[in-house]
């Protein structure tokens, strides 16, 4: 939801140039977040050492290239 309230809040903006900077800012935001459209989800199970440090993003997702062994 807090990107969500984002995009209301960017609703309000009526100058043109901080709106365009807000979904700029927004877009970025989400990218970080892992945030998606629901339209398709999936359960994932994870197994693995205790050793292999990997980033889980806040939807859920895991990418082989935050992977690495400590």
């Amino acid at each position: 939801m807090d990107v969500g309230q984002k995009v209301i809040d960017l609703f309000e903006i009526a100058d043109y140039k901080k709106r365009i900077e807000g979904y700029r800012v927004l877009n970025k935001t989400a990218v970080e977040a892992g945030a998606t459209i629901p339209l398709l989800q999936s359960v994932i199970t994870v197994v693995r050492k205790k050793n292999l440090n990997y980033a889980k993003y806040e939807n859920g997702w895991i990418l082989a290239s935050t992977m690495d062994w400590s």
